[in-house]
């Protein structure tokens, strides 16, 4: 089942306070230590984004919601998605405040609609 994400969708960050618009906060700190993590881009998103997967170096104890912030501003198409994507890390559901570890998978799944229905 998937979770239900109403996030409002981001905006560059207030330079005095870090904070986008949607409260996420974005670490300045270019002194912290890095990180490399993995993001899968699946369906309408991998089309935007122009590839299947990445590998992004991020702050040390950077968010997924800092991590939709980097590619919103490679990819300013992806930021009309980004309020309904699913997103996982490591292959398990996760929000955008979940915090980010050296090595983490993240995917990034566009909203589904269609179907069919039996009868």
């Amino acid at each position: 089942m998937l979770r239900e994400n109403s996030r409002a969708p981001l905006d560059y960050p207030d330079e005095a306070s870090g904070l986008h618009d949607s409260g996420i906060l974005v670490k300045r700190d270019l002194g912290q230590n890095q990180m490399r993590v993995r993001v899968l881009f699946f369906g309408i998103l991998k089309d935007l984004a122009e590839r299947a997967a990445d590998a992004v170096e991020l702050p040390a104890g950077a968010t997924v919601g800092e991590l939709l912030v980097h590619y919103e501003r490679q990819f300013p198409k992806l930021r009309e998605l980004f309020p309904s994507v699913a997103m996982s890390v490591n292959q398990e559901y996760a929000g955008p405040e979940v915090e980010l570890h050296a090595d983490d998978e993240v995917g990034l799944l566009p909203p589904v609609s269609g179907g069919c229905v039996s009868g």
